[in-house]
């Protein structure tokens, strides 16, 4: 009793020191700022709206696995949100899309494709790296904690390259941090990528395998390399939507943030229609991830004015029957998700788009906070898991409650520091080191 004391205590103890450091990092927002200006505002070369959908997708996929991986005992109804974490994942995708290709705009104009790739690949890597390798490497520690073994040398060494996928094609993801699939068709696709910043007419070859292996070559359950290049070119879509809109961002019709988000929850309901068999139906993610990029878009092109805010209820409302449809013929969820997921769709088919501009304004006063998580998404999503495991193997004795909040704090402390102080003084050496001379790559 008198352990269990005193580890509650030290777990208080550090949830007390990392608010305040929160709050004086919220601070560091500057959040009167931030409030004043759309969230389809740029902010310090970033959108505020899209760093507040990256927090979001990462809390959905954080909430999914508090309650699968048991730090909280589940209930029946409230780990619903948490269904989605793999749609979640669908917008990072979207997102990653979108972000990069933007972040790479003003550099081909400036410099040689060569060079923009090169310096390109190693952002990535000095990005991706620090927060992935402690990612591996709790998930390796608590495995030996957990079960007194390490971790599978092809398995680490697969991980390492990034050849990890879900249904193990060619290695599987590591048992103490799952999420890291995703984080290998994202380095799959930002190769990919870097052949279409040298050669732009890639993107037109990338999208018609990924809609070959998407439709075709996925149902045919292909295994080993094949099947793994299936699967990284078959959800690959959402990502090169993400890249489109950016590409066509000003020749696309003015999308407001209201109904963006509208057809953004009526996506919700094509999440639970699929075609196929598997869990990673190309079909429904691919539809939601499409059903996504109105909102991208919407906050990439910034508010559109009052008076432009056409309502497009028919278009809303030919967007969700098919959706609605697909529920109740296709769909294997529960009769009570189907109801719900019904219900949401043709609500905002027919929504007034001024009560959701309302409803969405009354949540301003999170903007800050969300705006800061984002700002650590990655190794939030990256960390999480192995840190799960760790709090319930160091403090199974406690109420779930104590372990949740000394889970919060361990993940956000060990965010922050790996977001805010580790990776960007290594990027800001490296940068160092190519300046001197002999190092420079022109």
């Amino acid at each position: 009793m008198r352990r269990n004391f005193e580890r509650l205590r030290r777990a208080s103890c550090a949830l007390r020191i990392f608010q305040r450091s929160l709050f004086a990092n919220l601070l560091a927002l500057a959040p009167s700022e931030i409030m004043a200006q759309n969230i389809g505002a740029p902010s310090k070369g970033k959108f505020v709206g899209l760093e507040i959908v990256r927090s979001l997708a990462a809390l959905v996929v954080i909430y999914s696995h508090v309650f699968l991986f048991k730090l909280l005992p589940a209930t029946g109804l409230l780990e619903f949100p948490g269904q989605f974490a793999t749609e979640a994942v669908i917008i990072f995708f979207v997102l990653s899309g979108t972000v990069i290709t933007l972040s790479q705009e003003n550099k081909l104009r400036e410099e040689d494709r060569v060079t923009v790739v090169l310096t390109y690949l190693k952002a990535r890597l000095v990005r991706l790296y620090p927060v992935y390798l402690l990612g591996l490497g709790l998930a390796a520690a608590v495995q030996f904690l957990s079960e007194g073994t390490w971790m599978a040398p092809t398995t680490l060494a697969g991980n390492l390259f990034f050849l990890q996928s879900p249904s193990s094609y060619i290695v599987s993801s590591p048992a103490f941090n799952p999420p890291l699939w995703s984080l290998s068709n994202e380095v799959g696709y930002y190769l990919i990528f870097a052949a279409v910043l040298l050669y732009p007419r890639v993107w037109v070859l990338w999208m018609l395998a990924a809609i070959i292996c998407g439709t075709i070559l996925g149902p045919v359950g292909l295994e080993g390399v094949p099947g793994f290049l299936v699967f990284l070119f078959g959800l690959s879509l959402p990502w090169i939507m993400g890249y489109w809109l950016a590409v066509n961002r000003h020749a696309l019709p003015a999308v407001s943030i209201p109904l963006g988000f509208a057809f953004f929850v009526i996506g919700l309901a094509y999440s639970r229609v699929p075609v196929s068999g598997s869990y990673y139906d190309p079909y429904r993610l691919t539809a939601f991830g499409a059903f996504s990029c109105p909102l991208i878009l919407s906050i990439i092109q910034g508010e559109a004015p009052a008076k432009d805010q056409k309502q497009y209820r028919g278009l809303r409302l030919v967007a969700a029957l098919p959706a609605v449809v697909g529920l109740w013929t296709l769909s294997p969820s529960m009769v009570p998700v189907k109801v719900a997921l019904t219900s949401v769709a043709l609500l905002f088919a027919m929504l007034d788009l001024a009560w959701i501009k309302a409803a969405l304004s009354s949540l301003r006063i999170l903007v800050p906070v969300l705006a800061y998580l984002g700002s650590i998404s990655y190794a939030l999503y990256a960390l999480h898991a192995p840190l799960i495991f760790l709090v319930n193997s160091l403090l199974e004795g406690l109420h779930s409650v104590a372990r949740f909040m000394a889970f919060v704090a361990a993940v956000l402390a060990l965010s922050h520091l790996m977001e805010r102080v580790v990776q960007p003084r290594l990027a800001h050496l490296l940068q160092s080191r190519a300046r001197l001379p002999g190092r420079s790559m022109k």
